[in-house]
């Protein structure tokens, strides 16, 4: 009976949480798909964040990963929103704290927070935090968790100023790398354990921030952030040569 009334009492809060999503996005269903005014984007950006408050008081009742997929699929909704040209991307750390504090053993979303954080809200402070909080809870064997250290530590090179940590996240990087056999970890742990070699011999390596650039060109999935990806290799007197899926980088010796 105990275990007919525990699963009875989750199907019941699953269908409340559902409920609650549901109603708070009508606005946005009913929505034209036209172009709305800037007041309609504030509205909208209040009634998003009412929805992202909702989800992140909710009450653990061994939910954490499904509110934890919620979070995630509505922070896709906000960001790819046609209202940010109006409003800007104000949500995204909210967005990116709710997220790790649900489920940060969940690996794939920080690759797409922590970019979005950094370089859409200006805050890379708070990307760099928040992935050392969730790479207390990640394991080296699960799939990707090198790249999480990888990402951190271009943060900290190019953003936060702290090149010294920025040389044991991609030490990190390059360890965890080892743990998988396969093409994509072993390249890029070479590449992480090469840019913490240049970071040890030149803390303000161009090398070292034009590789770091040159990943944030390959993984971006906006035009803008290519285009600041590309003028910073530019201006640190790199070249960036892309021949089918290849990206090469070239350059000149640092003296």
């Amino acid at each position: 009976m105990r275990r007919f009334w525990n699963l009875a009492t989750s199907i019941i809060f699953i269908i409340f949480c559902i409920s609650v999503i549901g109603y708070l996005q009508i606005p946005i269903t009913s929505r034209k798909s036209q172009a709305i005014s800037k007041e309609e984007a504030i509205k909208q950006e209040k009634r998003d964040y009412l929805t992202l408050t909702f989800l992140k008081n909710l009450p653990n009742f061994g939910f954490n990963n499904l509110v934890a997929d919620w979070i995630y699929l509505r922070f896709v909704q906000y960001f790819g929103d046609e209202s940010r040209d109006l409003t800007g991307y104000t949500l995204n750390p909210e967005y990116f704290t709710a997220f790790v504090d649900k489920d940060p053993r969940f690996i794939e979303p920080y690759f797409i927070f922590a970019p979005a954080t950094t370089l859409f809200s200006g805050r890379p402070d708070v990307s760099v935090d928040l992935m050392s909080k969730g790479l207390q809870a990640i394991q080296p064997q699960q799939p990707k968790a090198y790249q999480v250290w990888y990402y951190k530590g271009i943060d900290e090179l190019l953003f936060t100023s702290q090149p010294r940590q920025a040389k044991i996240s991609y030490q990190i990087a390059a360890q965890w790398a080892k743990y998988h056999d396969n093409p994509e970890a072993q390249n890029l742990g070479q590449l992480a354990q090469d840019t913490a070699n240049f970071l040890k011999e030149n803390p303000n390596s161009k090398k070292a921030q034009g590789a770091s650039w040159m990943s944030i060109y390959t993984n971006a999935r906006e035009d803008s952030v290519r285009e600041l990806a590309l003028q910073n290799i530019e201006r640190l007197g790199g070249e960036l040569r892309i021949e089918g899926n290849r990206a090469t980088l070239t350059f000149p010796e640092e003296k």
